[in-house]
């Protein structure tokens, strides 16, 4: 089984769980309010965090389903969801505009020689840290590397979790 992991496409959430059996995997989480299941499969490059901390945390309702977005937030007071979901950030994003011009050339089962530019020197990286109070959890997405508004001193707002 693949375990399941979400990205963003074009602001929608698109789920990769594409084998094995999703509603027995989602089972296991149900009714752990105050556990967070942290992935960080290679599709989860797609998603990079701006502003807010906050899309890197899916809480999930009583349907399997994220309950929003979760774009915009800095905290989960309102929030009725059954359990949450970590992306713990992206090291490789998706996309040319995140890489130098130092790639690879190669087959990589082309025909054609070809030029493969993820396999350059990332110009971003993302990563998660996280702080674990007595009532709550703090999450905090971290930028490092030289790409424009994704600056290593660009603080994104955290995301405060609290147990339930």
């Amino acid at each position: 089984m693949r375990f399941t992991d979400y990205y963003y496409n074009d602001g929608e959430l698109v789920e990769t769980m594409i084998n094995g059996n999703r509603s027995l995997f989602y089972d296991i989480f149900k009714g752990h309010k105050n556990a967070f299941y942290l992935y960080g499969h290679v599709h989860g490059e797609r998603s990079c965090y701006k502003e807010f901390s906050s899309g890197a945390i899916l809480h999930i309702g009583d349907r399997d389903l994220p309950i929003d977005k979760n774009l915009k937030e800095t905290d989960s007071l309102r929030k009725q969801y059954e359990y949450s979901f970590v992306h713990m950030g992206g090291l490789r994003p998706f996309g040319r505009e995140f890489f130098e011009e130092d790639g690879i050339s190669g087959y990589g089962g082309e025909k054609e020689l070809t030029y493969f530019p993820g396999t350059a020197t990332p110009k971003l990286a993302q990563y998660l840290v996280f702080e674990v109070y007595q009532d709550r959890v703090v999450f905090h997405i971290r930028n490092t590397g030289t790409l424009e508004n994704y600056n290593q001193k660009d603080r994104l707002k955290e995301y405060t979790v609290y147990y339930k």
